[in-house]
């Protein structure tokens, strides 16, 4: 084989691979989640749940964050929510105490070290079997904690990822309509993963997972 040879052969290796990881792969697991779907029990929730919320310098997302939190369809069933703040040099603590709220409870670090060594930190302190873990950022849908903890009704499911939905706006640069796109494509790959048998990750915005099966994040 000439050297010209061996290189075309790489090229067209390299485009199936492209396509196949952008087009294939989607339609293949798109397919078998048709063909072979995981059939998992859904029921209303009846178990407490802890809601743990990480932040930075979050205080004027906080408010916002924690309403739609205790706005919930399953708010009954919040044992507590925990805003655990990075190193924050804001008024977190200020606005946590201005809620008076008795089931949020603020868990401060004086060093900011990111999220995975927060969480190493504050998962094993949460009362509840489920924890629902989210973003300051975004705010919650009323049925969103209902949908997600519905699913722990089945005792094979560990992990279940929330969906992150983008608002829409006249004004959008298309900066910020591609990467609505691209999620869009993101979610579809991931839907079909999780009716065939298993999504390999969660959306870090919101997502809920057995208190038992957590492992520490290395740093």
């Amino acid at each position: 084989m000439t050297t010209f040879a061996v290189w075309q052969l790489i090229f067209w290796l390299s485009i199936f691979g492209v396509a196949y990881i952008c087009v294939g792969y989607p339609l293949l697991v798109f397919a078998l989640s048709r063909l072979r779907p995981l059939k998992t029990t859904k029921q209303p929730n009846t178990r407490p749940l802890s809601v743990v919320i990480i932040g930075h310098n979050e205080a004027g997302r906080l408010p916002r964050k924690i309403a739609s939190v205790l706005a919930s369809d399953d708010a009954h069933w919040i044992q507590e929510v925990i805003v655990a703040s990075d190193g924050s040099t804001d008024d977190t603590a200020a606005v946590i105490a201005a809620l008076n709220e008795p089931r949020v409870k603020l868990i401060e670090f004086s060093e900011r070290r990111g999220k995975p060594c927060v969480l190493n930190d504050v998962v094993p302190q949460c009362l509840s079997e489920i924890i629902v873990l989210s973003d300051a950022r975004q705010e919650l849908d009323r049925r969103a904690i209902t949908e997600l903890a519905a699913n722990f009704a089945d005792e094979h499911v560990g992990v279940v990822s929330g969906e992150l939905v983008f608002r829409t706006d006249t004004d959008a640069t298309t900066a910020s309509q591609g990467v609505g796109a691209y999620w869009r494509y993101e979610k579809f790959i991931r839907k079909s993963e999780g009716r065939f048998r298993s999504v390999p990750g969660a959306t870090g915005a919101l997502y809920a997972l057995r208190r038992k099966l957590f492992q520490p994040i290395p740093p």
